[in-house]
């Protein structure tokens, strides 16, 4: 009843949650009946009510089902209408190579090349171009005399775009996945002369607007006083602009559980609420100044968001804040849950894959929290002093937060941060401070002495904020990594968790055994998938661009050899490698280079993994494994020596009609250090001469069960 009474626009919500969350999990698929089904189902409620005229009281549960179907057939095709590959009229359709496009996002800078995501206007068909739909991740290479375009820059390809590849090894991120949930299916390298810029698209954009000006502004943070690590992190922090902080930094910030800080969020938008809340608090008394209030700090929060560059994070926390502001203005007793809700509603009707955004379920699952629990818990103790008042509510906030956010923490990044009560208690206040006087930096940079003696600050309070985290990150055991957990049991962990929270509220006993029941549930899981790791026997031979890794596990155990300069690269070793470890359960890695093992007739046995290896041969059980760079100077035995798998690396002068004279291999297997051509010739070898192939740079990480 309280769900029901109280909470009226979430029972809306739920089912086309349901809806576009059962669209995605289908892959989109279209069925023809579900248009038909909609329109049918929408007629029945109407006949209910003016043919029946009077509904029984007792029917009145069929109305709300009916509305949740409608709701849940609504989000499923919200879905599949927002997936443009689905459409006619995408490029992907058409076989051109000639394409017309402007630019939608600004470059970023990558190793090689600068990154850009274009929206595709036009493709040519028979020497006139046909409009289209549909958006293109593009990779322009590196060259001195290469002229950026910028947003808004309309550009002519002359080029052929392929599909985004899938995961090349084991628990990596899935970036395919992560780009057609943002209608990126495919993306194309451009070289010098294969495309150029005919000039800016006509017309306004409040985009480009916003793009500009969160240039300036970073510009201005620039020039008072903000430099080096300082600088990315406040431009983080103030303007949203995350994409210059450094591996090492995000590292730091992740492992100490104040990852949240970095990056414009509802916890930022808040915190300017909250400031300009106080400041037109005057305009309270009368009606007409409430409501010059809410729109002055509406007025000023989108301007925040344009400022930002009108990124998603910031859309949605103003979006968020826009709702609970007019919710407030009404004054009708609505609760900021319902507000809450609308705003979801509102953004979802926008862009349904927002549902599958991690910073769009971090930030309502973490406010909606903090709203129903923070304070339960903070009034369990009310200590007298202001500064312990201030601290204790900052702690139970911080908990309510950690504790409705830890299950899809662990399911996203698979590590819990130990010390992060700790790190917000000194983080947030350090952040929130920043974000005051990094915004009296931009607001006063029209008397320059003043906003450098700002900025002096704001760089000192920075400085303190890095070496905190550091310090923090920097403890024993401050990451508990790897911890396994399936998208089954973090919902498992998510019915314990909303059990909890609603007895809280109702002290309904019931609900003390649906929480122990979805506990028992999940441990169960983790119990089965733990007898599975320890009984498994795997060989992973890894697609590491440029380098050679061969992993071999035995329960929970592994063997990781790999050259030395990818054992001492940390960020590769994280991105390629280390993501399997959670997928497997891994709990022990031992490091071997494969520099150590050219010694021929020198044997090496890796401690707790039953693998023997001698020189560039390795033998697990009965598996044999050899990895070669060149053919052998002579034959040593009369006849091919026999291994199951055979690995290539180092991109060598040989021929597969050769090589089968000196090994005779279940699987041929072209590791990652040798160049598409070869592979390519390599792999129409062994078609022809019935071998079994495989190609790490087309297929991704080979995974053998030993």
């Amino acid at each position: 009843m309280l769900f029901r009474h109280q909470f009226p626009v979430v029972r809306l919500l739920i089912p086309l949650l349901a809806g576009i969350i059962t669209a995605i999990a289908l892959s989109g698929i279209q069925f023809f009946l579900v248009p038909v089904l909609l329109a049918a189902i929408f007629m029945v409620p109407v006949w209910m009510n003016i043919i029946a005229r009077k509904p029984q009281y007792r029917s009145r549960w069929v109305f709300g089902v009916l509305v949740s179907l409608i709701l849940f057939l609504f989000g499923y095709n919200l879905l599949v209408l927002n997936k443009e590959i689905l459409h006619k009229s995408h490029f992907s359709t058409f076989k051109a190579s000639e394409l017309l496009a402007v630019v939608v996002d600004p470059p970023r800078e990558k190793e090689h090349s600068w990154k850009l995501v274009l929206k595709v206007m036009a493709v040519k068909q028979n020497r006139q171009f046909v409009p289209v739909k549909g958006q293109l991740l593009a990779y322009l290479a590196k060259d001195s005399s290469l002229q950026l375009p910028v947003y808004g820059d309309m550009l002519i390809l002359r080029a052929i775009p392929s599909n985004v590849s899938p995961p090349a090894n084991p628990g990596m991120f899935d970036y395919r996945q992560y780009l057609s949930r943002n209608n990126i299916y495919q993306q194309v390298y451009l070289k010098k002369g294969s495309w150029k810029t005919i000039g800016p698209r006509p017309g306004f954009s409040a985009r480009g607007l916003a793009f500009e000006l969160r240039r300036h502004f970073l510009v201005l943070l620039h020039q008072n006083r903000l430099d080096g690590k300082e600088y990315a992190v406040a431009a983080a922090l103030i303007l949203g602009q995350d994409e210059i902080l450094d591996y090492e930094t995000r590292h730091e910030y992740s492992s100490a559980g104040v990852m949240h800080i970095l990056g414009i969020s509802g916890l930022h938008v808040g915190i300017i609420y909250m400031v300009l809340n106080i400041l037109f608090g005057f305009l309270d008394k009368k009606q007409k100044g409430r409501l010059i209030k809410v729109m002055l700090i509406l007025t000023l929060i989108w301007l925040y968001a344009l400022i930002t560059g009108l990124s998603p994070a910031a859309l949605r926390a103003a979006t968020m804040f826009t709702f609970v502001s007019f919710g407030n203005l009404l004054k009708r007793n609505v609760h900021i849950i319902n507000s809450l809700a609308i705003s979801a509603f509102a953004l979802l009707l926008y862009d349904p894959y927002l549902v599958t955004n991690i910073g769009f379920q971090f930030s309502y699952i973490a406010v909606i929290g903090i709203v129903l629990l923070h304070k339960e818990l903070y009034e369990l103790w009310e200590p007298r002093a202001w500064l312990a008042d201030q601290a204790w509510s900052l702690v139970a906030m911080s908990l309510v937060a950690q504790f409705v956010t830890f299950p899809i923490t662990l399911y996203y990044f698979h590590q819990f941060p130990v010390y992060f009560l700790a790190a917000n208690l000194v983080a947030i206040p350090l952040s929130n401070t920043v974000i005051y006087t990094g915004m009296a930096v931009l607001g006063t940079s029209f008397l320059p002495p003043l906003s450098n003696l700002i900025g002096l600050i704001t760089s000192w309070l920075l400085k303190a904020l890095n070496i905190s985290v550091r310090w923090i990150e920097n403890l024993p055991y401050s990451v508990i990594p790897d911890i396994p957990l399936n998208f089954v049991e973090s919902l498992l962990l998510y019915i314990m968790i909303i059990a909890s929270a609603a007895y809280v509220l109702t002290r309904r006993k019931s609900l003390v055994f649906v929480s122990l029941a979805a506990i028992s549930s999940m441990f169960s899981s983790q119990a089965l998938r733990s007898y599975q790791h320890h009984q498994q026997e795997k060989m992973i031979v890894f697609s590491v661009n440029k380098h050679s890794a061969i992993e071999y596990i035995s329960g929970t155990k592994c063997l990781l050899v790999a050259d030395s300069i990818l054992l001492n690269d940390r960020k590769l070793l994280d991105f390629n490698i280390s993501c399997s470890r959670s997928l497997y359960g891994l709990d022990e890695t031992r490091l071997l280079s494969q520099d150590t093992l050219t010694e021929r007739r020198k044997r090496y046995f890796a401690a707790g993994i039953p693998v023997m290896i001698d020189g560039h041969f390795m033998q697990a059980g009965n598996t044999r494994l050899a990895i070669i760079d060149n053919l052998p100077l002579s034959k040593t035995f009369h006849q091919p020596l026999k291994v199951d798998y055979l690995v290539i690396r180092g991109n060598p002068a040989l021929k597969i009609g050769r090589l089968i004279h000196f090994y005779s291999a279940g699987t041929i297997i072209f590791d990652a250090t040798n160049s598409f051509s070869k592979c390519k010739r390599w792999e129409t070898e062994c078609k022809q001469l019935g071998i079994r192939s495989w190609n790490l740079k087309n297929s991704g990480a080979f995974i053998a069960d030993l």
